[in-house]
């Protein structure tokens, strides 16, 4: 499934973040933070600063690993403990901080939410993916995985048409920031079976031999691209 050649594809991108963001990213919690005063900046710098050089994320950045580790063993439980306690410690800081400007948060909280929806898709909680995969994107908005995962799960709850423009956000952001080109190939196959559904054969033909440029073996798209020849050979 999508979902399967997701999670397969994610080692890839978090190791790929995690070289590029080693001090992690700064949030905008409010766009007040440009109205600040000297004295606010000052308050919120120190703040940042004690919690990135007490290690915030080290530990959660472990949990995403055994979560990993867990589902390649079949143990969703282990997973989803692992990953809703990232989440927790991730929440609790922002509730200990509540006057804070800025929060600093690591790649690791992103990653949890996208892996969560995963989980829940593969057992058809679509609803509940979906919830995850907003909340992920509120805090990593330029991530090109969950905007492939949130494609593959509205397409599951049958809404090709959502699932395409979710789709085509991914390529977009796949294409505009090196983090996200491992996932080019994953949205133009999106693309392609999303606009099969919609009946725009031509456009999914093309879109699906657009990711065989990227990955030329991928057994996937080469079945697509033969299933809409089957198509237009069956007698109308």
């Amino acid at each position: 499934s999508a979902g399967l050649r997701n999670l397969a594809a994610s080692r890839l991108g978090a190791r790929e973040i995690e070289m590029r963001c080693r001090r992690c990213v700064l949030v905008l919690a409010f766009l007040g933070l440009a109205c600040a005063t000297p004295r606010q900046l000052v308050s919120v710098e120190t703040l940042v600063r004690s919690e990135v050089e007490s290690g915030l994320g080290g530990e959660e950045r472990t949990r995403i690993d055994r979560a990993r580790a867990f589902v390649a063993a079949g143990n969703v439980t282990g997973a989803f403990e692992e990953l809703d306690a990232v989440i927790l410690a991730f929440a609790n800081f922002r509730v200990e901080h509540p006057s804070a400007r800025v929060v600093w948060l690591d790649w690791s909280y992103g990653e949890a939410f996208r892996m969560r929806a995963f989980l829940l898709a593969s057992q058809q909680r679509f609803v509940e993916a979906l919830a995850a995969l907003k909340e992920g994107a509120r805090i990593a908005p330029y991530d090109a995985s969950g905007n492939t995962e949130r494609g593959y799960v509205l397409n599951s709850l049958g809404k090709p048409r959502e699932a395409l423009a979710s789709y085509e956000e991914a390529l977009r952001l796949s294409r505009r920031f090196s983090s996200g080109a491992g996932w080019q190939a994953t949205a133009l196959r999106g693309i392609g079976v999303s606009l099969i559904e919609l009946g725009e054969l031509d456009r999914a033909e093309t879109a699906l031999r657009e990711s065989l440029e990227v990955e030329p073996d991928n057994a996937l798209a080469q079945n697509e691209v033969l299933y809409i020849s089957n198509l237009r050979s069956r007698p109308r």
